[in-house]
Formats: structure tokens, C-alpha cells, sequence
């Protein structure tokens, strides 16, 4: 299965079954690499979910 499959079938996955409250915590592989692998964010897109995130959660750093 590629990884837009699988995407995919965890959003089908949450529509059907939502996530229970909780806490997610973001992990990013490479922001600005340079690399065409798909965990490689553009440094703009990067900064985009980060200003959505900040505007639509409460959001901590993790030494916090």
C-alpha cells in the first residue's frame, strides 16, 4: 500500500471511530532537506502548519 493509502485509511479510519481526547504529539523527520522523500517539508509549508496549529490548539513544547 503506498503512503497516500494509508493516509487515506487512518482519515477513513478517524471518521468512523474518532480519536479519543488526549494529547498528540507531532513528529517531524526533515523540514528543509532538500530531499524528494516524503517526509521532507518545505521550510514554508512547515511554518504554515505551524501557525495553523498555533491559531486551533493549545500547543506546548515538549520541555514543557
Amino acid at each position: 500500500m503506498t503512503a497516500a493509502g494509508v493516509k487515506g485509511l487512518a482519515l477513513g479510519f478517524d471518521v468512523v471511530r474518532p480519536p479519543s481526547p488526549g494529547v498528540a504529539v507531532l513528529a517531524y523527520h526533515r523540514v528543509g532537506a532538500g530531499t524528494a522523500l516524503g517526509v521532507d517539508l518545505e521550510p514554508s509549508l512547515f511554518a504554515d502548519q505551524m501557525q495553523h496549529l498555533v491559531a486551533s490548539c493549545e500547543v506546548t513544547r515538549s520541555s514543557e
